[in-house]
């Protein structure tokens, strides 16, 4: 039974998870005494690299094997607290044995309940109050593997505990003891209650906010240009143990306890020194570094049209060359050197990231309002009109369906890549650019994708207008002339996912949509 631990649950938004999850990790890591520690998992090696490069922590995964950047010499920056936070994947799940782990943080939990039932046994040997996290950007099932078809029972007992509304101490005690010995929060013995059963609990207000906290801004975290900055200040925090008391027998809390004041020990910094890494003044970086920049940049690389001999079951992305703070890298090769620094490459890779996950939260906006409407009216007079009639339809007439079929059939998607009904993009490798009201979509045969050719046709009919044209040719062309059908499908289907941007026929949805929200701001509300 989970007696000495508090399940929490948070479903984000993709454009706001790792945002989230940092904020957490970060507000989390300041409760901490010194010999308290933390445990991030992740699904992914590149996901568990990426984390541990931008906050600069331990890490923990089964391809750490370059001198100087071990597992075991992570584990012991870890075990001595310079970094008190260790990103790291189910290689850590089983079989370390570490009784001073406070929190455990699972992100985009997957694979089934028995392995995250392993991660989330870290937290608590020592028998005193831990908190468990799932934060997550998926809707449910069919957003953690394969389709309803093939997800096993395991995956669905974990849905069950992550996405369910029942109390998460029963859910997982009824998947792995049986109904006989299911037991909830508010059965004796008490534990620390879920944020199920305590929704209003000190720590699940504290996680909260502290998830929330990338939303936040405040007048005076403005800059002298008038641009907010992010608050992540941490919220007060109240021990959860507080609450054991006011956990009655009918379930009626007790007034919630007076904020205590936080612990005046000196907190120490999880982050870990790289400037040797990291140094900004470098002339030129070493082959290794080249490599290593150039596993990050495969992440995120340009989508190639065609088919890929994938394995559709096959887990998260090719292993990760190590890209942490503490690598010590091998002696040059006869690989030709780069004359971009490390810093500006992995910058570069970034915002790249960043910019896609921006307009991923757009085109969800825009899908949302635009579900159920037609496109043709949408594209030619930027009207919302409830879908008509293919038949009867007079912006449909107006255009040659013929000719938009030769449009829609030049766009073949590598697996993975963009939903090849709708040309909405898909979060290959968990990149988290599939927008929300897109996850969860599970396809079967002759099933359509309830966005099924809105953007083509929008994109297509919008072409259609000479005054349209002319101003898409100005603002997103980049030189293309645009006037004839094969100048358009050689242009967009171009893509420059190296500038953050996605292929040219969601980029001109995205200026079409961004365009009319600017003229009429309520037009997406």
């Amino acid at each position: 039974m989970l007696k000495r631990g508090m399940n929490h649950f948070k479903n984000v938004e993709p454009i706001l998870a790792r945002r989230s999850l940092t904020s957490l990790v970060q507000a989390l890591n300041q409760r901490l005494v010194d010999e308290e520690r933390i445990l991030v998992f992740f699904g992914a090696q590149a996901d568990v690299e990426i984390f541990a490069k931008e906050n600069r922590c331990a890490v923990y995964h089964s391809q750490l094997w370059q001198a100087g950047n071990t597992k075991s010499y992570n584990l012991d920056l870890w075990d001595r607290g310079e970094s008190k936070v260790m990103a790291c994947t189910t290689a850590f799940a089983q079989g370390i044995d570490r009784s001073n782990v406070r929190y455990v943080v699972i992100f985009r939990p997957t694979y089934g309940l028995l392995v995250n039932n392993q991660m989330l046994g870290r937290a608590g040997r020592d028998g005193k109050e831990s908190h468990v996290f799932f934060v997550t950007d998926a809707s449910g099932i069919a957003s953690f593997r394969g389709t309803k078809a093939v997800k096993s029972q395991c995956v669905e007992e974990l849905d069950d505990v992550v996405h369910g509304n029942e109390c998460r101490r029963y859910s997982t005690t009824l998947c792995m003891d049986g109904v006989d010995l299911a037991v909830r929060c508010t059965d004796k013995p008490r534990g620390v209650p879920c944020d199920v059963c305590a929704p209003d609990s000190p720590m699940q207000r504290f996680a909260m906010e502290a998830i929330n906290a990338p939303l936040v801004t405040s007048p005076e975290a403005s800059d002298s240009n008038g641009t907010s900055s992010v608050q992540t200040a941490p919220p007060a925090f109240i021990p959860a143990s507080a609450l054991h008391r006011s956990i009655a027998a009918d379930r009626q809390p007790a007034p919630a306890p007076a904020s205590s004041p936080a612990p005046t020990h000196a907190t120490q910094a999880v982050f870990q020194d790289s400037d040797g890494m990291y140094d900004d003044s470098t002339l030129q970086i070493t082959p290794s570094q080249a490599m290593i920049l150039d596993a990050m940049e495969r992440i995120h690389q340009p989508r190639a049209s065609g088919s890929q001999n994938e394995d559709p079951f096959k887990f998260a992305s090719q292993p990760s060359v190590p890209s942490s703070s503490r690598v010590q890298l091998p002696p040059p090769s006869s690989l030709p050197n780069d004359s971009r620094t490390f810093a500006s490459r992995a910058d570069r890779v970034n915002d790249a990231a960043m910019s896609r996950l921006n307009r991923t939260s757009k085109l969800n906006k825009y899908m949302v309002v635009l579900k159920g409407h037609c496109p043709f009216h949408f594209g030619r007079s930027a009207q919302l009109v409830l879908e008509a009639n293919d038949v009867n339809c007079p912006d449909m007439k107006a255009v040659s369906m013929e000719e938009y079929y030769v449009f829609k059939r030049m766009f073949t998607f590598a697996p993975y890549t963009y939903c090849f009904q709708c040309c909405l993009p898909q979060s290959k490798n968990f990149n988290g650019e599939q927008p929300a009201c897109h996850v969860g979509l599970v396809y079967k045969k002759g099933t359509p994708c309830p966005f099924a050719g809105f953007i083509f046709k929008v994109v297509y009919s919008m072409w259609t207008q000479e005054r349209f044209r002319k101003l898409l040719v100005r603002d997103v062309g980049e030189g293309a002339k645009l006037s004839t059908l094969d100048e358009l499908i050689a242009w967009a289907v171009e893509e420059h996912a190296d500038q953050g941007k996605y292929n040219n026929c969601v980029e001109a949805f995205l200026w079409f949509c961004g365009n009319i929200e600017r003229a009429k701001p309520q037009f997406f509300t």
